[in-house]
């Protein structure tokens, strides 16, 4: 009787024990990992943004005399190293292209977002872009923001 109690204690706790170690292993496969990467882009003469991202974004005005993007990541069911790999090679950069002194255009530098799969499945992912444009700037369209024109005095 005692050896059937004795056993069954010790089933318990290398059962509790299991479950423990594969709760917190299912725990950490479906961590969400953060990532918040700031560029900021000079406008100098350039008059006109037109803004072409592959992720969603929210455009603001503020007070700086620069441009400024923040873009925010999240991954699911990634592991860190996941998430620097993506980070090294610029999956999330934003770069732009002034092709004259007055327009900017504002690109993702990785315009194909294939989906994130690891040997655990296909992961999650979430980005999101805040632009912050100088106060001087208005929205002329959906994609593009402009300085208003100079007044004869400012010529």
């Amino acid at each position: 009787m005692l050896k059937r109690l004795a056993l069954k204690n010790q089933f318990l706790k290398t059962s509790g024990m299991t479950l423990l170690l594969l709760l917190t292993a299912t725990l950490s496969l479906s961590a969400q990992l953060k990532h918040t990467q700031h560029q900021t882009f000079q406008l100098d003469s350039i008059d006109q943004v037109l803004i072409d991202l592959v992720d969603p974004y929210t455009v603001e005005t503020w007070a700086g005399n620069q441009l400024m993007t923040e873009t925010q990541v999240q991954l699911y069911q990634a592991s860190e190293s996941v998430l620097q790999f993506f980070l090294k090679n610029e999956r999330y950069t934003i770069v732009s292209d002034s092709n004259s002194t007055e327009l900017m255009s504002l690109l993702s530098k990785d315009t194909e977002r294939k989906r994130i799969r690891t040997k655990f499945g296909e992961c999650e992912e979430r980005i999101t872009v805040r632009i912050f444009v100088p106060k001087n700037f208005e929205q002329k369209g959906e994609k593009l923001w402009a300085r208003p024109p100079k007044t004869e005095e400012e010529k």
